[in-house]
């Protein structure tokens, strides 16, 4: 969110401009740090995190004469946890980028407060409609956007309606047919558009405005 405004504020855009790095690929390579650089991040911790609560349970079972070592057997099953996790990670990354390029349009556009150009327009969006039609189809389509990405690139499906009870996982969280229902989704490909249209705009402004 601060990424294009900050060059901006301490004027660091004028040092980077006078390198020969293109606007475009200046742009991209602060969106692949946002969206890939936190997959890593993520799932690092994540990783580190699991391993001493690990150490800790054996510690503790040894203490308390269970024998919970018999994990240590199974590898896999932890190697594969994290290997879901990583999947995930990077389905919800792909499936999110219009929602990071929005934010650095915001970013690249904001004199101030970058933050609430990010949210007031929708905010305005959802409270006209309300206001006007007594509605809120474009709040519920956000929302479901957000979270029709499980279904997708798992097998199962979550909870995202109060009456809804199917919310069982299978044996195989993921599949190749999971993943290829994932890769093919129109929805997904639609966001890569929308992308493509909130980091050419970003550019622009970044090319064509330096100022706060």
């Amino acid at each position: 969110l601060d990424c294009l405004y900050a060059d901006r504020r301490d004027r660091s855009v004028l040092f980077w401009r006078s390198l020969p790095v293109s606007d475009l690929r200046t742009v991209l390579s602060k969106l692949a740090t946002a969206v890939f650089a936190t997959v890593g991040i993520v799932l690092g911790l994540s990783v580190i995190h699991e391993l001493l609560l690990l150490v800790v349970a054996l510690i503790g079972g040894g203490v308390l004469g269970v024998h919970i070592w018999v994990v240590l057997l199974h590898p896999w099953a932890i190697v594969s946890g994290w290997l879901v996790l990583a999947y995930g990670l990077l389905a919800q990354s792909l499936w999110l980028l219009p929602v990071y390029a929005w934010i650095m349009l915001a970013s690249a556009w904001a004199r101030k407060a970058p933050f609430l150009w990010a949210v007031l327009p929708l905010a305005g969006v959802i409270i006209a409609e309300g206001w006007l039609f007594h509605s809120a189809y474009f709040a519920r389509g956000v929302f479901k956007h957000l979270v029709s990405w499980v279904p997708l690139a798992f097998n199962f499906k979550p909870l995202v309606d109060a009456g809804d009870p199917d919310i069982s996982m299978g044996l195989q969280p993921v599949t190749f047919e999971s993943v290829f229902r994932f890769l093919s989704s129109g929805e997904l490909w639609l966001g890569f558009a929308v992308t493509a249209a909130f980091v050419a705009a970003a550019v622009w402004l970044r090319k064509n405005r330096t100022e706060i």
